[in-house]
């Protein structure tokens, strides 16, 4: 894909997997001076950081109580919100649709946004509880016995000890909200509202099929992402195995 990105198109239909003999820039020189691009690219971060904080934000405080608190029916609410990793996107997409033309925000960002952290909710929820199941019982007593609440609890003791698995909750739900193309295809209708991987996608469909062209959209749209999980790698593996395995 980057060595596409610097090929001319006349270059790439007769040399697809080889090195170019010329570089070209005039790809990504087009792609961000078309109109939309930069608006796409604003979607995009809006919809995924706002989506990702709410989906953390909302699994934390439901982790934090499934992992600390015995409450009636406990087990079976539990059971219940994992079993919603097993329903596919797809299923939901016309009654999503229908609702989301009863509340009239088809088209708007936030239609996309609250999909969104639904469909994380249920993995970021098992993976914090889980996390949260680890962390030594001992610690809360010691907080309570300093006369903490449990506010202050989650907030001074939890939350410094949870950055591995928010870590990894914030690179999986980045990526896959950042490349996920069916809610962003179905319910940002407009052009200004679409994502930038959204937007890509049309292009090719709506316009000649120019693959270098594309590709440097690509790898454009690729840049967030790696900058995401380079700030976060000493984390990430940390907190994967500390909250799926010893859970």
């Amino acid at each position: 894909m980057f060595m596409t990105s610097f090929k001319s198109h006349e270059e790439y239909l007769g040399n697809k997997l080889g090195l170019p003999k010329t570089v070209v820039i005039t790809n990504y020189i087009s792609i961000l001076l078309r109109s939309n691009f930069l608006r796409f690219m604003y979607n995009s971060c809006l919809i995924t950081i706002l989506s990702v904080i709410l989906c953390t934000i909302a699994s934390m405080f439901a982790a934090f109580a499934f992992s600390n608190y015995i409450f009636l029916f406990k087990n079976i609410v539990y059971i219940f919100i994992l079993s919603l990793m097993s329903i596919p996107p797809i299923v939901m997409i016309v009654p999503l649709f229908i609702q989301m033309g009863r509340l009239k925000i088809i088209g708007n960002p936030f239609s996309a946004i609250t999909i969104y952290i639904g469909l994380t909710i249920p993995f970021s929820f098992y993976l914090l509880t889980n996390f949260f199941k680890t962390v030594p019982f001992e610690l809360k007593e010691s907080a309570l016995i300093d006369g903490c609440t449990d506010i202050q609890y989650f907030v001074r003791v939890i939350l410094p000890l949870s950055r591995p698995a928010i870590a990894t909750l914030t690179i999986v739900n980045g990526i896959w909200i950042w490349n996920e193309l069916l809610v962003a295809l179905v319910f940002l209708t407009k052009d200004t509202s679409r994502t930038l991987m959204s937007a890509i996608m049309l292009n090719m469909g709506r316009t000649q099929l120019n693959i270098p062209l594309i590709t440097s959209g690509l790898v454009i749209a690729s840049l967030p992402i790696i900058g995401l999980f380079l700030v976060f790698q000493k984390w990430f593996i940390r907190g994967l195995v500390e909250g799926a395995i010893k859970g």
